[in-house]
């Protein structure tokens, strides 16, 4: 008997009483420490976006808490930038970090920071080679090209898909490399289009399309 848990924060009297006699402690709760900060809510955008970051402060006993005020940061300005409430603005394309910082009432700081990649919208995308000839059986190599508003190239993911599977097939997708490469099949004698796609999130969709000629090779009569 007699033992206290302390279930929130507040002051607290306690009195114990035996027969006509009786004593009473004052019991001050303070507020379990913070411990632990979780943020995201936002990863990447493009140059010109908005978005909010989701901050949570985890106290000692592992439970979300709005006790602690938070202190809020980007790591370059120039890329992005967040304010006290947590507003997410892109400025220019690269890399910053979002950085949190909550002081304990023993002066101990937790912090936690977050990666958060701007990119620059496209405005072009080609492939090369601009039109493909093949026969049955034989391959080739589109190489995606994609610039920016100032005719930068940009490291950018590429989808390829064929208008007819059937007659050329295999070019599917390529990751963000410069000089990423998808591959080509010619199936069966007829005629494609393979149209590139270029977007981010549904959103700055930007395309190009080859068209593909699929025929066999016709040898002259020997001599």
């Amino acid at each position: 008997a007699g033992l206290v848990t302390a279930l929130a924060p507040g002051a607290v009297r306690i009195t114990a009483t035996s027969g006509a006699r009786s004593a009473a402690l004052e019991l001050d709760v303070r507020p379990a420490p913070p411990t632990r900060i979780a943020l995201g809510g936002v990863d990447s955008a493009l140059v010109g976006d908005a978005g909010v970051l989701a901050v949570t402060v985890v106290d000692a006993t592992g439970r979300p808490t709005t006790r602690y005020p938070v202190t809020l940061a980007s790591n370059d300005t120039l890329v992005a930038r967040v304010d006290s409430a947590g507003a997410v603005s892109a400025v220019g394309p690269g890399r910053a970090f979002f950085d949190a910082r909550v002081t304990a009432p023993n002066g101990a700081v937790v912090s936690a920071s977050l990666p958060f990649v701007v990119l620059a919208p496209v405005a072009e995308l080609r492939v090369y080679p601009s039109r493909v000839d093949l026969a049955p059986g034989a391959t080739a190599a589109l190489v995606p090209i994609v610039r920016d508003a100032a005719g930068s190239r940009l490291s950018r993911r590429v989808d390829f898909a064929s208008s007819a599977p059937g007659t050329a097939a295999g070019a599917a997708s390529v990751g963000g490399g410069l000089w990423s490469q998808a591959p080509l099949t010619a199936v069966a004698p007829g005629a494609a289009t393979v149209t590139a796609t270029a977007s981010f999130r549904g959103r700055n969709v930007v395309t190009a399309t080859v068209p593909v000629a699929v025929a066999p090779v016709v040898r002259g009569p020997f001599r």
